[in-house]
Order: structure tokens, then sequence, then C-alpha cells
């Protein structure tokens, strides 16, 4: 009995070893590719000639408002760039993409995500009268 009972012992333990190790495993994979994209998300922002204080100085010029944050992105555009949110004259928020060659500005489409949470329960009103 006692045998049988060290043998079962033994055996869950070395099923949840393998999937701690598996879990583990997954996790550094994890890890190491967005420490790749960490790398080429460094070198595109040595790469710019726009420094962050520019890029926030241009798109509080562009919208005429006064930036709320502001960080390097490489994914939202083609091409890098900072991606500065800007507190409106009205009271809206506006985000801009700032291109980190140039410096030109292009504004982004207001996020729905802001006017929702206006609503307090971070869904979209809806305003048809059915």
């Amino acid at each position: 009995m006692k045998r049988n009972m060290f043998k079962t012992l033994a055996g869950s333990a070395l099923i949840s070893l393998t999937a701690l190790t598996a879990g583990t495993m997954a996790a550094q994979a994890e890890s190491h590719m967005a420490a790749g994209n960490d790398t080429a998300e460094v070198q595109a922002f040595q790469a710019a000639t726009q420094t962050l204080g520019q890029a926030i100085t241009a798109a509080e010029t562009q919208l005429k408002g006064k930036a709320m944050s502001a960080e390097f992105e490489t994914e939202d555009a083609g091409a890098p760039g900072f991606k500065v949110e800007v507190l409106l004259p009205d009271g809206t928020t506006q985000s801009a993409m700032v291109n980190a060659s140039d410096g030109t500005v292009t504004a982004m489409a207001n996020d729905t995500e802001d006017k929702n949470s206006e609503n307090g329960d971070g869904e979209e009103e809806d305003n048809d009268n059915n």
C-alpha cells in the first residue's frame, strides 16, 4: 500500500515538475521575443532626429492644446514616431503622431474609449429611441 502511494506521489510530482518547466520555458521564450522588439524600438529611437521635447512642442502647436502624455512608438504608424495625447481647449483629448525623422504631425482619430469612460460604464451610449 505504501509502495503504491509512493509511486502515485512520485508520478504526480513528476507531472507537476514537467508542467512547471514547460510554463517557465514558455515565459522565457515570450520574454526573449519581447526583448527583441525592445531592441528594435531602441534602435529606431536612437536613429530619430526629433527629440521627445520637440515632438511634444510640435503636437501642442499643431493641435493648439497642452500635452498630457507622450511615448515613442514603432507599431501604430508606418514610420517610428512619438504618440502625443493633447488636451484641447474644449476639454476633449486628441492624439497625434509626430514623425521621428522629420517632425511632421498627423492627428489621429479620437479614441472612443475616452468618450466611453465619460459615461462611467465603459460602454457606448445608445441614443436610438426605438
